[in-house]
């Protein structure tokens, strides 16, 4: 029990000080006079930086076997690049800078949650639930409290601040996690990979992850800066990246049962079409309320959506491949296709107004839509699945 709490507190003091920094990117890099296409290039590069680290990250948690001092090194290179971002001006030094941060705080993500997993399986009482819940919180307050600090406590040199100081004590606190030693490699099995290739499910789930996951990061990385444009003080924004956060911990409660009332296909139906509605009244009715509801419905739809994701995965692959393509989906949801639309977002930022980028998005996921609609896996595909990859 004693560890259960150590874990939650690494995950209370990371999430919060991540929400010093992703709520409002977009915002800090405009106050430093970056145009619309810069802004939207240096946002890409988060995404590129998380293709190009997590696989290598990976590899060396599983090669040497001891996440803990690997999760000590990303932070204090993350701490560091933060402390000194502040201090940097011109386009190319913050790009660069924004690129070598994002090689070290992208990947803590996932060898954290692989940390808390891997000791679940000798500590009956660690469960991943009970502590990601605690990140979830904690990133919810950290947007508040961004909000206000940007508004009475110094702007985003305080924030960056605090963030050093939190990941310090984060790294603190790995000290205490077990050092258990991995006795299966978790790395992408690329013979399976060429079976993949030609399996409906996988080329399916990757093609929706590209929609889906592309669309929703490519919004989140501009609410904030089109919330500052429709007049929206700092404290009021971080009310409104706080409340969807205690909307996404409601929907985890019940998620499951809505996917076994109605099926996976209907739900990514229904999530398609929802986020879709919710895209386009941003870019009708680019109203604050109107955006801040919208925000809060992408708040329950969330956690739905990788619930939904994650029983796909568990139905149509069997376990020896799960790992594999939970990457592969990962680095087209958050990678590769979050690169593509940022950029594009930052070209429209620069030449139309912001919210044209919604309308984009929105047409993004209406081809979501018809992809469910048309290529949904049946189910003799996870029958047929045993013999496949």
């Amino acid at each position: 029990m004693k560890q259960l709490w150590y874990f939650r507190l690494f995950y209370s003091f990371f999430f919060f000080a991540s929400a010093m920094i992703f709520s409002q990117t977009a915002v800090f890099l405009e106050q430093k006079g970056l145009s619309g296409t810069e802004i939207g290039f240096t946002l890409a590069t988060i995404s590129l930086a998380a293709t190009i680290s997590q696989p290598i990250v990976g590899f060396l948690a599983d090669r040497f076997k001891n996440r803990s001092s690997i999760l000590r090194i990303l932070l204090l290179g993350a701490a560091t690049c933060i402390f000194l971002l502040p201090s940097i001006n011109g386009f190319l030094p913050i790009v660069t800078m924004v690129f070598i941060f994002s090689l070290f705080l992208e990947p803590t993500f996932t060898l954290a949650d692989t940390t808390v997993i891997e000791a679940a399986r000798y500590e009956p009482a660690i469960e991943y639930g009970k502590v990601r819940w605690f990140g979830s919180i904690a990133w919810g307050i950290g947007s508040l409290a961004l909000g206000i600090i940007l508004q009475f406590l110094g702007g985003f040199s305080t924030a960056f601040t605090l963030f050093t100081v939190l990941a310090l004590f984060a790294v603190g606190i790995t000290f205490t996690f077990p050092k258990h030693q991995t006795k299966q490699a978790e790395t992408i099995d690329w013979h399976a990979v060429k079976q993949l290739v030609r399996y409906q499910p996988f080329i399916f789930i990757c093609s929706f992850s590209f929609f889906v996951g592309g669309v929703s990061l490519t919004v989140n990385n501009y609410l904030a800066l089109h919330l500052t444009q429709l007049g929206a003080m700092s404290s009021v924004i971080g009310v409104a990246m706080f409340l969807p956060t205690l909307l996404e911990i409601t929907t985890f409660q019940f998620s499951g049962r809505l996917i076994n009332h109605f099926g996976i296909k209907r739900i990514f139906l229904a999530i398609c079409l929802i986020l879709t509605l919710v895209q386009l009244s941003f870019f009708f009715a680019p109203h604050f309320l109107i955006v801040m509801v919208g925000m809060m419905i992408q708040g329950l739809i969330f956690p739905l959506t990788i619930s939904a994701i994650y029983q796909f995965l568990n139905e149509y692959f069997d376990a020896h491949v799960l790992t594999t393509v939970s990457t592969i989906r990962a680095m087209f949801a958050a990678g590769i296709s979050t690169f593509i639309f940022t950029f594009i977002a930052g070209i429209i930022f620069e030449f139309a107004h912001l919210a044209f980028i919604f309308a984009m998005t929105a047409l993004l996921m209406s081809f979501a839509f018809l992809l469910v609609w048309r290529f949904f896996p049946q189910r003799s595909a996870h029958r047929r699945q045993s013999k496949e990859p």
